[in-house]
């Protein structure tokens, strides 16, 4: 019995292409568009200097802090 294949044609085992394009935002201090066959994924990252609002959580005690985007 032949192997299975999933509608785009890969075998059940095979993974889909991956890439990576840096930075692709003009106005970010770092930024990538991860690509996973036709998913796309764009990460960005800015730097403020000085302590964020309080819309940001502090990771740990080495002063590292994430934020996040304001909810619409």
């Amino acid at each position: 019995m032949g192997e299975i294949k999933r509608v785009d044609g890969r075998n059940p085992h095979q993974l889909r292409p991956i890439s990576f394009q840096r930075s692709w935002l003009d106005n970010a201090e770092g930024s990538v568009l991860v690509s996973f066959g036709n998913t796309r994924v764009l990460c960005a990252a800015s730097f403020t200097p000085g302590v964020p609002d309080r819309k940001s959580t502090r990771l740990n005690s080495s002063h590292e802090w994430i934020s996040r985007m304001p909810s619409s």
